[in-house]
């Protein structure tokens, strides 16, 4: 997400007009991220509570913008907003599952000891979960299959694959570690592409 320095900066000069309480650079900021949060509450609250989740968390947002210390990137402390919130809010509807539902097995055979996978997982190449959604016949189902993972799956899968977070970013996000998250988007690419091969065998 960061492959280079113009977006660091330009989010620092944007930070700098919020500081200084100018309305349109927070409309900015809103319009730049709002989707992107959109599709993290997605993956703990589900579409019906996310456009609340993030509202609220804009709110929070420039309530304590000063304090924002600049010590990770201004997308990457938003998110970390929009998750806290969702969490909050699952606890409150009692409906908080298990960050460790991560690691129920997507495919058991694919992977050994140490949660490692018995063969190193195969990049998505030109059929991302992002490309894929874009075929109207396979956008229902591929939607269905993401909001049907395991909430650390989801996250991830979202968090990379379709925003584009880099992988220090989604460690930092989902507070795992690299290799972690790597076995995370394993699983959740393999779930996805045996739902998309069935569906293409039909």
């Amino acid at each position: 997400m960061n492959s280079s320095g113009k977006k660091p900066n330009k989010d620092k000069a944007l930070l700098a007009r919020i500081k200084k309480g100018e309305l349109s650079a927070f409309e900015t900021l809103v319009g730049q991220y709002h989707s992107k949060l959109i599709s993290v509450a997605q993956s703990f609250v589900g579409q019906a509570f996310a456009e609340e989740i993030v509202q609220d968390s804009w709110e929070a947002a420039i309530k304590s913008i000063d304090k924002f210390q600049e010590r990770s990137s201004l997308s990457t402390w938003l998110t970390q907003i929009v998750i806290n919130r969702s969490k909050t809010r699952l606890k409150r509807e009692n409906r908080q599952s298990s960050l460790d539902a991560g690691w129920q097995d997507a495919d058991a055979d694919s992977f050994g000891e140490n949660e490692r996978w018995s063969s190193p997982p195969q990049p998505w190449h030109e059929d991302t979960p992002e490309q894929l959604l874009s075929s109207n016949q396979l956008r229902e189902l591929i939607s269905a299959t993401l909001n049907n993972l395991p909430e650390k799956q989801r996250l991830v899968v979202r968090l990379h694959d379709l925003e584009g977070f880099d992988l220090n970013e989604v460690c930092n996000i989902a507070d795992v570690s690299q290799s972690n998250v790597r076995v995370l988007l394993h699983r959740a690419r393999l779930t996805i592409r045996k739902v998309i091969d069935e569906y293409q065998q039909k």
